[in-house]
């Protein structure tokens, strides 16, 4: 072999290596999960508000749904606060997902028949969850890259 492809062959195999390590690690599913046709990715406050799924938020940004590589479900909130921004991240089975869904698509049948004023939510969250810890430290955002706490 040539010497100054000898020379370069340890830098190359480290560059192999954090390469692989890298795309080893990357998460397997990170879009997130339709909650319904209509409504999509993604829940904002106006739609929390006039279908009342999640219950009152102060400071609501948005509600995603994202599926882990083993099945389960996560569901990220993000609120605005006075202070700072917050997210929520609670682990969901796939059962409490696949009943969430289908709550979600009867509140829409109903309310497009008439006005419930009303209603209970559908899967409430309450203020004191926002004060516990998540046991979650990282976030992966839709283009894959992860922040971690």
């Amino acid at each position: 072999m040539n010497p100054i492809t000898l020379a370069r062959l340890p830098g190359v195999v480290f560059l192999m290596c954090i390469l692989f390590s890298f795309a080893r690690n990357q998460p397997l599913n990170v879009s997130p999960q339709v909650f319904h046709e209509s409504l999509g990715d993604m829940i904002d406050a106006s739609e929390n508000v006039r279908y009342n799924i999640f219950g009152q938020i102060q400071g609501l940004t948005a509600v995603k749904l994202y599926r882990e590589a083993s099945g389960a479900f996560q569901l990220h909130v993000l609120r605005n606060t006075e202070e700072k921004a917050q997210i929520l991240i609670l682990k969901i089975p796939s059962v409490k997902v696949a009943h969430l869904r289908n709550k979600i698509a009867n509140r829409l049948q109903e309310m497009g028949k008439e006005h419930l004023p009303l209603i209970p939510p559908i899967y409430p969250i309450d203020e004191s969850q926002w004060v516990e810890k998540s046991p979650m430290k990282k976030v992966i955002l839709r283009d894959g890259s992860v922040l971690r706490a």
